[in-house]
């Protein structure tokens, strides 16, 4: 508990302090992006991103949700990824959906034009788009 609290900590500051922006994975665990660290951190420039599922209109079984702290969601299921022994593999997880966010924040501000709705909670989430 102690080292994810101060996880949390941690990026808070860097975000705040730095002015750099955190894009941080919600997690795999289909439940409350709340109870894992660093995804429960709400502050400026920090961005926790669920998964989008290969249909394009929902989350992904598996992503992590709740609104706090999540923000957006982008492609995360099916995502061709290079492997560690060189090629590349299949991978679908909310740590395969940050780098689209990443990538999307390199042009300035998030751009989301449709929503997402999570079979677990109910709710609607901003899909980013560039």
């Amino acid at each position: 508990r102690i080292l994810k609290k101060s996880m949390d900590v941690a990026v808070e500051r860097a975000a705040l302090a730095s002015g750099a922006k955190f894009v941080v994975a919600a997690g795999n665990g289909s439940t409350m992006a709340q109870t894992y660290s660093p995804a429960r951190v709400q502050a400026r420039n920090v961005y926790t991103v669920c998964a989008l599922d290969i249909d394009d209109s929902t989350l992904a079984f598996f992503s992590n949700y709740g609104k706090p702290p999540v923000d957006v969601c982008a492609p995360g299921t099916n995502i061709v990824s290079l492997s560690r022994n060189g090629g590349s593999s299949i991978r679908s997880g909310t740590s395969m959906a940050a780098p689209h966010v990443t990538g999307a924040l390199l042009f300035g501000s998030l751009k989301t034009e449709r929503r997402a709705k999570s079979r677990l909670d109910g709710k609607w989430y901003r899909i980013v788009r560039r």
